[in-house]
């Protein structure tokens, strides 16, 4: 439905990277770290943009309502692998409009070559989290 150069716009307009690290006593380290990337917009736009990502491999999930206190329609992209592959096709080296993918490729680099998991790592993604 929509060409790569297209998804690349709508990826530098739209999307917001998030960030989450919570405290979890099972893991070694003792953090949890999840990255998801959003996108919100009409639903047709959003199914839109799934059906074209799923032609590059790229699982998404979309959800008509993003939870009862935010009624809008949201696409979510989790799970590093896919993160990693809208960085590498899509997100090119341009300016976005909300200035924080550039910091948010960044946590995606940290958490796809693993230094997540050593505490100097840990410790940048908490730096790049306070930026975003």
């Amino acid at each position: 439905m929509y060409s790569k150069d297209i998804l690349t716009g709508i990826f530098l307009a739209k999307a917001k990277g998030h960030i989450s690290i919570t405290k979890n006593e099972d893991l070694l380290i003792g953090y949890r770290t999840k990255l998801t990337l959003n996108i919100r917009g009409s639903a047709l736009f959003l199914q839109g943009i799934e059906r074209s990502l799923l032609q590059f491999g790229i699982q998404s999930k979309f959800s008509p309502q993003q939870n009862k206190s935010r009624p809008t329609p949201i696409l979510v992209i989790s799970g590093i692998k896919n993160i990693a592959l809208v960085v590498h096709h899509l997100l090119v080296d341009l300016p976005d409009a909300n200035d924080g993918l550039r910091d948010f490729k960044k946590a995606v680099r940290i958490v796809a070559e693993s230094r997540h998991l050593r505490l100097e790592g840990l410790e940048e993604l908490f730096k790049i989290k306070e930026l975003i």
